[in-house]
């Protein structure tokens, strides 16, 4: 679904809501963070934004779910330096008037990068600007948005406020697909044909003892369309069940999922794996 027909989803389409408002500051407050009291030639930083909602409120994590629209953070950073993708905690399941499954946050979030620090600084001080916005609901959607700036390095009295924070973000990412130490053995039945527009799939996650918490959170862009996700876990099997509808075709057809596990550890804290699963049969 594309970013107008996803706020219109949230802000129209959905009958708990009058319509997309203009934005209240304080349902949503934004601020900088970063991780660095000094600059580091060939060094790295994180720099991000922390979201805070007021109770109740929620806002979209970067697939919104059946309705909703992502948050979307941009970084203005000085010349050299290179931000790395916008890594995101983990979100939370929430449910919406109308049977709409929503993905997101409430509370607060931090949404940041790794910056790469070039290996010759330019003069100091230097300026971070940072465009965010997103749809913040309750009982009404409301479109809002920051233009945010920082001077580097920041004051160690600011970067130690902000210490939890990012050690908060950190704490939360999830496994990256790439790493071939996933905790559940995966395999797959149904999927799409070649040439199908939709079909059903199951992923079946296999786990060395009984999991708690079991979650799964689909990504699936712009050329594929994911409903009604179910999962079961029963002992040390999960099954997880997802309605595909194929939005592209040809050579831009999607061929994989990529979706995020989330699980309870051995120690109850929470785990996030993200998957590439295969959708083809």
């Amino acid at each position: 679904m594309g970013t107008i027909a996803r706020a219109l989803a949230a802000g129209v389409l959905i009958s708990w809501t009058s319509g997309v408002a203009a934005a209240e500051p304080e349902w949503v407050n934004a601020r900088v963070v970063t991780d660095a009291s000094h600059l580091e030639p060939d060094g790295a930083l994180v720099i991000g934004v922390l979201l805070e909602m007021a109770p109740g409120w929620h806002i979209y994590w970067k697939n919104p779910g059946d309705s909703g629209l992502a948050t979307d953070v941009q970084l203005g950073l000085p010349p050299g330096f290179a931000a790395g993708p916008l890594l995101w905690p983990l979100p939370i399941e929430f449910s919406q008037p109308g049977n709409l499954i929503g993905y997101g946050y409430e509370g607060s979030v931090l949404l940041a990068s790794e910056v790469r620090v070039p290996d010759r600084l330019p003069a100091q001080p230097l300026t971070v600007k940072v465009s965010v916005s997103w749809l913040a609901c309750k009982d009404v959607c409301v479109l809002g948005s920051a233009e945010l700036e920082e001077t580097l390095p920041l004051e160690a009295e600011t970067v130690e406020r902000d210490a939890a924070e990012v050690a908060r973000w950190r704490s939360n990412l999830p496994q990256p697909a790439a790493s071939s130490d996933l905790p559940f053995e995966l395999s797959t039945t149904g999927g799409l044909d070649p040439e199908a527009r939709g079909g059903e799939l199951s992923l079946w996650l296999r786990w060395p003892s009984a999991p708690s918490g079991v979650e799964c959170f689909p990504e699936p862009g712009d050329r594929l369309k994911v409903s009604n996700p179910k999962v079961q876990t029963r002992g040390s099997l999960s099954r997880i069940d997802v309605e595909l509808t194929r939005v592209g075709s040809g050579a831009d057809a999607a061929e994989y999922l990529p979706s995020l596990v989330v699980f309870n550890d051995e120690s109850g804290a929470q785990r996030g794996v993200e998957i590439n699963v295969p959708i083809n049969n």
